[in-house]
């Protein structure tokens, strides 16, 4: 009844609106009207509703509560807090005015104080439920899973139906790595509720955590038996089969979603996968191929076809394709170090060099990245420049690996004192990767040499030295 008043209410005051007219509403019907704008995230008609409101009840310290609510919702922490203190002495007993302040400490980031107000809340045995789950998102804000666990079991022991609760379950056994917990949580639930596609779906969700991929596809078969034409279930039925190692399975579920699903770029790309991982290539090609019209602008199946054109050696379709991935998404950094790749292997160095230089932009805390661009420096007889690039790097991450790098471009450049000094610290620092770094770069030949001759040198062996 109350939620049909409600509807009447905001039915009425839209219809005032539209015909420009100003009918009456009593405060209550105001203070509701503007509740369900801001519950459903109507921010316009809240402001109007506000706005109307406050000029016919200027005085009413409940559209004041309503007004904090409102500025919340823009993060205008500042003008709710004064708010939220001028109403402090008539409202410190009120629920509205609990759940307010609540809302408040959430947003700000005081997730205790949240919980403080949360549980005077409690006690006014009025949307128990809703309470508990806002409690449960203020603890596993803290990292606190135990007690946001606690509280999601709490709600769904009010209402069975809560999906939503069930599903804060089941990520808080995840993150408390209790999976086996969760599991046996679940299958008591289903045992309540045996057609909750969204159970069985979680179900399988925890024993593919477990990799039982077999039982994964079990819970999701239950799932897809609850909905058949769940997209989700049939996703994961095929993403368990690929799991298993039955590609034609997963691609049979896939072709299922076919008929389903109005975007289906994403599931021709999966079938491309699958063929790729049973080495079919041609059958690859084409559903990489039909994704792609589906979705131009899908990079993920550009660069997989530059993969099978990599793989049959078809270096210009494999390197064209893998820019244009590269062009539609510039922030990738696998999509970076596949095209410094393939232009190396075409001798596109410059072109390489420039990836690579992006590519430190985008991953610079991986060390990877700068001694493979240091040595694509050193290939290109940019000694200079690549010694500037591992100084930096060294500072950077103080490897000893870039040293021993460092010291092979000081050799190469004809610095040689230089080179036995950087090399004589990467060996005080770690002489067991001597022999590696020697195989890696054999200039370093030159820096045995050298010690070789200053040790014959300090033995007053001066003239066996010259002859060497």
């Amino acid at each position: 009844m109350e939620d049909f008043q409600y509807e009447d209410a905001i039915s009425r005051f839209e219809k005032m609106l539209q015909d420009k007219t100003r009918i009456y509403f009593d405060l209550d019907e105001y203070v509701d009207i503007i509740g369900q704008y801001l519950d459903n995230g109507d921010l316009e008609f809240a402001e109007t509703a506000l706005n109307i409101a406050e000029e016919t009840y200027p005085d009413a310290d409940d559209l004041l509560l309503k007004r904090a609510e409102y500025l919340l919702e823009f993060s205008e922490y500042a003008k709710s807090k004064a708010i939220i203190n001028q109403l402090e002495a008539i409202y410190a007993d009120d629920f509205e005015y609990m759940m307010l302040k609540a809302r408040y400490y959430s947003k700000t980031n005081q997730p205790q104080n949240a919980l403080a107000e949360y549980s005077k809340a409690l006690n006014f045995a009025v949307e128990i439920d809703y309470i508990l789950h806002c409690m449960g998102m203020e603890y596993m804000a803290m990292q606190d899973f135990e007690n946001a666990l606690e509280c999601f079991l709490r709600a769904l022991e009010c209402d069975v139906n809560d999906d939503i609760a069930m599903i804060s379950c089941t990520l808080c056994y995840e993150e408390l790595d209790r999976i086996d917990e969760g599991i046996i949580f679940l299958k008591k639930h289903l045992e309540k509720l045996p057609y909750s596609e969204e159970a069985w779906i979680q179900l399988g969700l925890l024993h593919s955590l477990n990799k039982d991929f077999s039982a994964a596809y079990d819970a999701y078969y239950f799932a897809h038996c609850c909905n058949a034409k769940s997209i989700v279930a049939l996703t994961n039925l095929a993403n368990s089969c690929e799991s298993l190692g039955d590609y034609n399975k997963a691609i049979s579920h896939y072709e299922e979603i076919l008929e389903l699903d109005d975007s289906p770029a994403y599931t021709w790309l999966r079938i491309g996968k699958c063929y790729m991982k049973m080495d079919n290539t041609s059958r690859a090609l084409s559903a990489y191929q039909k994704a792609m019209k589906e979705y131009p602008e899908l990079d993920q199946v550009w660069y997989e076809i530059s993969l099978v054109h990599e793989k049959l050696c078809n270096y210009d379709e494999a390197l064209y394709f893998m820019k244009r991935a590269f062009d539609i998404d510039s922030m990738n950094v696998k999509y970076c170090k596949q095209l410094a790749h393939l232009h190396i292997h075409y001798g596109k160095f410059e072109e390489a060099e420039e990836n690579y230089e992006k590519l430190i932009k985008l991953q610079p805390n991986k060390v990877n990245n700068w001694i493979a661009y240091a040595e694509l420096l050193m290939m290109l007889g940019e000694y200079q420049k690549a010694i500037d690039l591992l100084e930096k790097a060294y500072k950077k991450f103080s490897r000893v690996e870039l040293l021993y790098q460092l010291s092979a471009c000081y050799y190469l450049k004809r610095e040689d004192v230089c080179g036995d000094n950087t090399l004589e610290k990467a060996r005080e620092l770690n002489e067991k990767m001597f022999s590696a770094m020697l195989k890696k770069y054999p200039v370093l030949k030159k820096g045995v040499s050298s010690v070789f001759v200053s040790k014959l040198k300090s033995n007053g062996l001066e003239g066996t030295a010259e002859k060497i």
